[in-house]
Parts: structure tokens; C-alpha cells; sequence
């Protein structure tokens, strides 16, 4: 008779706590849901971190984004114009390009990040932007869509003739797409 009772007060113990972890669950789940709805917001002039790096509810992301208007130049000015349009290039000269990028926002902003591999005739792997030297571009928009022109530039010391390849890569990460464009271009 004893350890009937003492099995029925563990199992109790044991009820309690998982009655206790699941409205603890419960909770939470209702303040994340109402954080992501925008009810409730985090206080103004703190840093908002996400607090795990992961989607607890798998949504889809609509919008679009792509890649239009590239071009390679001699010369790019300060409104993302292209002087002197052209596709080859000397070693040790700029090869500068101007594109834009057509994308929709999410939540009413647009974040987009550039990278970019330069590839040799042979399929080496001549340059290629770093994740911590990549581009990014944030914009606060209530359009439908937001057109943002791009330019850069990288220069070939040295190496292989004559056809090189330019894989420009475009990341919305608020609406995870990813484009990319390739182009080839010519040293001489």
C-alpha cells in the first residue's frame, strides 16, 4: 500500500511539471506569434536580435526580385550611368558594371546583398567577393516594387586570355530569393 502511494504522489510531481512546461509553452508560442504579427514590438532604442535562428512556423515569402539593365563600362559616373559601354577589357584595368535590381519589399523594407566570382577560361576561380566584404543595401519602402541601380568594379592582374565569366549574385534575405546573372567578358 505504501509504495502505491508513494508511485501516485511521484506521478503527481511528475503531472505538475509537465502541466507546468506546457503553459510555459503555450506562453511563449502567444508572445512570439504576437511579436510577429507586430502586436507587441520590442522598446524602441534597443537592438532587435532574433532570439533563435530559425522559423518555428515555415511561412511563405512572397515577392520578387531579378536582375536588369547590366552593363560593363569603361566608366560608371555618380548617378550609376555607363560611360563608354564595352566588354573588354586590359590586365590590371577596371572592369566596372553597372546593373539594377528590381525587388519587392517585405514588411515594408528591402534589404539586398551583392557578391560576385570572377571564373577564368580554364574554370578557375579568379576572384570572389567575401561574406564580409559583400554589399548590402537597406531601403524603408511602401511601393509595390523598388528599382535600385548598383555599380562596381575588380580588376585582373594577370593570367588567362580571352573569355572570363562574371557571376553576379543578388540576396534578398527578408524575402530569402536569390538570383544570379552571368555574363562574360573579355581580356586582352
Amino acid at each position: 500500500m505504501h509504495l502505491i502511494l508513494h508511485l501516485n504522489r511521484k506521478a503527481k510531481v511528475e503531472l505538475e511539471i509537465l502541466i507546468f512546461l506546457i503553459i510555459i509553452l503555450i506562453i511563449s508560442g502567444i508572445i512570439f506569434g504576437l511579436i510577429r504579427a507586430g502586436i507587441l514590438s520590442v522598446r524602441p532604442g534597443t537592438e532587435q536580435v532574433s532570439v533563435l535562428n530559425t522559423e518555428f512556423i515555415p511561412l511563405v515569402r512572397e515577392g520578387s526580385m531579378g536582375i536588369k539593365d547590366f552593363k560593363f563600362c569603361g566608366w560608371v559616373d555618380e548617378q550609376y550611368a555607363c560611360i563608354d559601354p564595352k566588354s573588354s577589357f586590359a590586365f590590371n584595368e577596371a572592369v566596372r558594371f553597372t546593373f539594377k535590381v528590381e525587388s519587392s519589399p517585405y514588411n515594408g523594407y528591402i534589404k539586398l546583398v551583392e557578391n560576385y566570382r570572377v571564373t577564368a577560361p580554364s574554370g578557375s576561380i579568379v576572384l570572389e567577393a567575401e561574406d564580409k566584404s559583400n554589399f548590402n543595401y537597406d531601403l524603408k519602402s511602401s511601393k509595390s516594387t523598388e528599382e535600385v541601380s548598383f555599380k562596381d568594379y575588380f580588376t585582373i592582374n594577370g593570367g588567362e586570355t580571352p573569355t572570363y565569366t562574371l557571376n553576379l549574385i543578388m540576396y534578398n534575405p527578408l524575402l530569402d530569393k536569390r538570383v544570379t546573372l552571368t555574363k562574360e567578358f573579355e581580356i586582352k
